[in-house]
């Protein structure tokens, strides 16, 4: 009989890991950790926005391990995880936005690396926006299809809905 807890322990850590490192920065967002301002190069609710991507993305991963814990009924876990995909998806997203699409200036660095040489230096505004800007659109589209997915299993209903989260 195969244990119940098998393969739940390794997504626990790195749901541990990923809430620590998302804390962490949301507590230097808010300024419960001191650092220099001039360290920070976003605004703090861009890097508060990150924090919560961190930590969402834990509280995802320890309801897929409730999920093989716990056999038989799920749905307010699959609620609970459809919520915080959605909230995730957000905040993941939205520091791509502003820096691709944000009013003011933005610096970029550019790096080429070979096996011998490495070459750094300041990075075009206009190639770092368009690079930004072009993981944004696409995680709009991902989005956008991942919502249309998760609305018509969850129209269907059944055991489909749990696969679209």
């Amino acid at each position: 009989m195969r244990n119940e807890t098998e393969g739940v322990v390794g997504p626990l850590i790195m749901a541990l890991v990923a809430f620590s490192a998302g804390m962490f920065i949301v507590l230097i967002s808010i300024g419960v950790i001191a650092v220099s301002e001039e360290s920070i190069l976003v605004p703090h609710w861009i890097l508060l926005l990150i924090g919560a991507a961190f930590t969402l993305a834990a509280f995802a991963i320890t309801i897929d391990a409730l999920m093989r814990i716990w056999p038989g009924g799920h749905e307010l876990l699959v609620v609970a995880k459809g919520v915080i995909v959605f909230l995730l998806m957000v905040t993941f997203a939205v520091p791509f936005h502003w820096i691709a699409f944000g009013s003011g200036e933005r610096t970029f660095t550019s790096t080429v690396s070979g096996p011998a040489v490495r070459v750094s230096g300041e990075g075009s505004q206009l190639g770092g926006r368009i690079m930004f800007g072009a993981v944004a659109v696409m995680m709009d589209v991902i989005f956008i299809f991942r919502g249309i997915r998760s609305l018509l299993a969850w129209l269907k209903g059944g055991d489909s809905a749990r696969d679209a989260v």
